[in-house]
């Protein structure tokens, strides 16, 4: 029995689009929109290679080769609103825990924060005029409000540390070698670099974990544990948010139990109270999570 090639054609369902979480800010990157992409590579069970249709895809475009052919690549793309929203009182604290490539998000947040710092400090160098005293107080309301607590894990540190230079840029974590320079010109960088790292700094914390770098494997919800003091200072007392990006298998339960037990160890509740505080964190969209398969 032969059957039509346009007949098996019609009954193949389309290739579903690819969701991306943009990880770029439209202000530091104007007309552009960053992604965080793992490229998926596999061998089965079988021993069959397996390779991610739209990531190896996306990953085998060369730029240079096609502008030395005098071609362009043309990517389809569209946009759609996301879940998450930063507080509008920009003083209240969040949390962001992305493992993986759910970093992505969280880095575009954390840029637009930083542009905004960045603008408040040259405004309050140089005075706000009257048609920049919109742009001036938007970027004051966040100026003070560094109480951003980013959580991330991978597998290795040395290969797989997402964002690490903007991520020590934004922790004022850089160390820096001034050799070369006499000791006054070195004592006047040194106050220029201190300044300027200030101006960076975005983030009141960074806390990463790599699993395959220690003999027992850690997660991000181990990092959480380890920082309870902090959790149960955003969540139970300055009515704080806690946003999770990542892969929807095991993590995002096993974080969401590790909060749950901090508010309840914390907040010296019983387990039912714990579970009616995480449901109020959900209702209040206090609690959001972004997760795919």
């Amino acid at each position: 029995m032969k059957l039509p090639l346009s007949y098996l054609i019609s009954h193949i369902p389309r290739i579903k689009a690819r969701q991306f979480s943009i990880a770029s800010s439209c202000l530091k990157y104007p007309n552009q929109a960053h992604i965080c992409m793992a490229v998926v590579s596999y061998k089965t069970p079988f021993k069959r290679q397996k390779e991610g249709i739209c990531s190896s895809w996306l990953a085998s475009l060369d730029p240079k080769e096609g502008k030395e052919e005098g071609t362009k690549f043309l990517v389809p793309v569209s946009f759609s609103k996301g879940s998450f929203r930063m507080p509008a009182d920009l003083t209240k604290p969040v949390i962001m825990v992305g493992p993986g490539t759910g970093i992505a998000p969280f880095m575009s947040m954390c840029q637009q924060r930083q542009q905004h710092l960045l603008l408040h400090s040259k405004t309050r160098r140089n005075g706000v005029g009257s048609c920049d005293k919109e742009k001036g107080d938007a970027a004051g309301r966040g100026s003070s409000s560094n109480n951003i607590y980013v959580f991330f894990g991978n597998r290795y540190r040395k290969k797989d540390f997402l964002y690490e230079k903007e991520w020590n840029q934004m922790c004022g974590a850089h160390n820096r070698d001034d050799d070369g320079d006499d000791d006054g010109n070195k004592s006047q960088k040194k106050e220029v670099e201190v300044e300027e790292e200030e101006e960076q700094r975005t983030i009141s914390g960074f806390y990463a974990a790599f699993s395959r770098d220690t003999e027992k494997k850690v997660y991000v919800q181990h990092k959480l544990a380890e920082q309870k003091e902090i959790i149960w200072e955003v969540l139970g007392k300055r009515q704080g948010h806690f946003m999770l990006a990542g892969n929807a298998q095991k993590m995002p339960n096993d974080v969401r139990n590790q909060v749950r037990e901090i508010v309840r160890v914390m907040g010296k509740m019983t387990e039912k109270e714990a579970k009616l505080f995480m449901l109020r964190l959900d209702s209040k969209r206090r609690y959001v999570q972004e997760t795919w398969a």
